[in-house]
Parts: C-alpha cells; structure tokens; sequence
C-alpha cells in the first residue's frame, strides 16, 4: 500500500508540473500570436451572427467581419479590448444593435448548455472568471474548457505561432474571430419562426413567459462605445434586417426599450445608428427569418457605405 502511495504521489507530481509547463507555455503563445487584421483594414464589424451575415467587407471597403454567431456585448467588450492595442488602424467599429440583442437570453450563454460550451472553446484567450461573474456561468464546464485549453498542449497556438514566426498570417486560427459567409437561398418554415422568437425573447423553461431585458447588454455595449471614444474610433450601430414575420413578433417590451435605448445612443459624441430592421427587401434576400443571404447583405452593405460615405 506504501509502494502504491509513493507512486501515486509521483505521478501526481509530474502531472502537475506537466500541467504547469504547458500553462506557462500556452499563455506564452497566446499572449505572442494576438489576431491582426489585414493591411489597410480600418473598420472593424463586431456582433453576433446577424451583423456578421448583413455586413460583406468587400463592399464596405478596408474592412474586416470578425462578428460571430450568438456573441453577446460581455464577449464582444473583452474581444475589442484585447485586439485594439494590436491593430491601431482600425478607426471605425460597426456593432450589430438589434432588439434581440437587449433580451436576457444573452445573459444565460454562458450557463445554458445550447451555447456554455462553445462559448467558452472559443473565448478562453480572452475572458478570465473573475470578467465574467456578473453573470450565471457553468463553473464546471468553464474549469473543464481551460483545462483542455491551457493544461494540456494547445496545438492551435503552437501552430499560430510557428506560422507568426514564419510571417504566414492567413493561415493562423484564432477561436474568437469570425469570418463573413458567403450565404445562398433561403430556408423559411413557419415552425423555424416560432423556434427563433421563442428563442431570442422567452424562457426555456416557460415558452410563454417573456425572458425579459438583459441585465449586462446595456452596461456592455456601453463600454464598447466608451472605449471607443478614448481611442477616437467613429461607432456605428447597425440594426441588421429581419423578416416582418420575425418583427411583428419581437415582443413590445423590449421594442420600446429598443426605440429609447436608439434615442439615448445617438446623442452621445462619435456614434451613428442605421436601424435596417425593416427595410424593404425581397424574400430571396433573407437566408431565414432573422438573417439576410448574401443577397441581402450587398443591400445593406451598398446603403450602409452610401450613407456613411466611406469612399
């Protein structure tokens, strides 16, 4: 029994001081391989999956669509904070600011377990517990995410940071940037409707009870602006279009806190506001109720750089 202790002893040894050296070594890869944004890039699109369909970069012009699906403010704070001091260019951020983006179905992504998981995959450079305590989070699985990702080798970054070295920075991956999709046709069933409202505005546990107005979204996006502003970075807030059969369900609650949030927003100094949300557009251009196709997206993107005029 003695034999057995001592060697389990060792093992647990060595296990935490492989631990510790791959700690150290991730972090230290992470830390040198920050996301750069192409040459002449100087307008960053920032959001979740709506802004990330509506906005192609090529139209805008000197641009880059790092917006990724579900991404709610919290995320989107800590990511524009971490990548700013690397791309001092970028003088111009585009952020998705839409009803849906205001509900408390943001507030659970990092607990619920449709999204808690993902989340944490492709955020763990970025966000640290003590970031995110403001709100519920699945301490387990957040442990478990940062085990994988820091304790063990991160073959990712490794790779990143090899090809840094080799100044080959197209091929690098980082988890936390997304890219535009170029996105065809359209799926539109009447149950897939029923299945995003009841996602976006109502509690999982109840379908019928209103989810109710984020807790952190406005705090967040907030800060997103405020940064801005102390880098003088021009903010532009784009409510991406939707379907009228998504709008005329977005419960009225959180469309008027939407309609006073937008009037409070546009007085501040260095922000501008394109709510797209209703306009008119074909149902070929919508890819599903709440996303446009690529269709839809040269719309948005044409008016968008025409009303701004970016040349």
């Amino acid at each position: 029994m003695k034999y057995f202790l001592v060697k389990l002893m060792i093992f647990i040894s060595l296990l935490s001081i492989f631990s510790l050296l791959c700690y150290q070594f991730n972090s230290y890869l992470i830390s040198n391989t920050p996301y750069q944004t192409p040459p002449l890039t100087t307008k960053l699109i920032l959001g979740d999956s709506h802004i990330n369909c509506a906005i192609d970069p090529q139209i805008i012009g000197n641009s880059v669509n790092i917006a990724m699906n579900a991404e709610p403010y919290i995320i989107s704070y800590y990511k524009l904070a971490y990548l700013l001091p690397h791309n001092p260019s970028i003088r111009t951020l585009i952020v998705g600011f839409s009803p849906h983006n205001l509900s408390a179905f943001n507030d659970i992504k990092l607990k619920d377990k449709r999204w808690a998981k993902n989340m944490f995959d492709r955020y763990y450079p970025l966000i640290s517990y003590p970031k995110l305590q403001q709100l519920p989070i699945d301490y387990n699985k957040y442990i478990g995410r940062f085990a994988h990702h820091y304790l063990l080798p991160n073959g990712n970054y490794l790779k990143n940071y090899y090809l840094t070295k080799r100044q080959t920075t197209t091929a690098i991956n980082h988890p936390y940037i997304g890219y535009y999709p170029q996105s065809n046709g359209s799926i539109m069933k009447s149950s897939s409707l029923k299945k995003i409202i009841h996602r976006h505005y109502y509690s999982p546990q109840d379908t019928s009870k209103f989810i109710g107005i984020s807790s952190t979204s406005k705090v967040y996006l907030e800060k997103i602006i405020a940064l801005c502003q102390q880098k003088n970075i021009q903010v532009v807030l784009v409510n991406a279009p939707v379907h009228p059969s998504y709008f005329q369900n977005i419960p009225s609650s959180i469309q008027h806190y939407f309609e006073d949030l937008k009037t409070e927003l546009v007085s501040l100094p260095n922000v501008n506001l394109k709510d797209y949300g209703q306009m008119p557009l074909t149902l070929p251009d919508f890819l599903d109720y709440d996303h446009v196709n690529s269709l839809g997206a040269a719309s948005v993107s044409k008016r968008l750089k025409q009303e701004m005029a970016w040349d």
